[in-house]
């Protein structure tokens, strides 16, 4: 099966369900599995930046990143000290990605 024809044999509701399933972790692999769709060109897809594929299973991780983010912050507010330091980390080493990228040219 190409690429093409698999693209062209999803539909909205496999699409959600790559997205569901990327929320919950779980790999490419194991939703072409789910999908009974030919594992190869599946990956082909997922590798391509700009394949609705890879567009769907980043949707789903940034989706539930959000949702613990929010779910962190909420506890940042009530004082937890755990949360702060976690938040703490977590925007270092955002900083420290962004000045990666920066130096290196990785945006452009």
């Amino acid at each position: 099966m190409s690429v093409h024809d698999l693209m062209e044999s999803l539909n909205e509701e496999d699409f959600e369900t790559i997205e569901y399933m990327a929320s919950l972790n779980a790999g490419p692999r194991d939703i072409a599995r789910k999908l009974a769709v030919d594992l190869r060109s599946f990956m082909i897809a997922w590798n391509t930046p700009d394949n609705a594929v890879r567009i769907a299973y980043f949707k789903g991780v940034k989706e539930i990143e959000m949702v613990k983010d929010a779910a962190l912050l909420d506890r940042v507010r009530d004082g937890n000290v755990t949360a702060m330091q976690i938040v703490d980390k977590a925007r270092k080493e955002q900083d420290f990605q962004d000045i990666k990228r920066q130096v290196f040219g990785l945006d452009t």
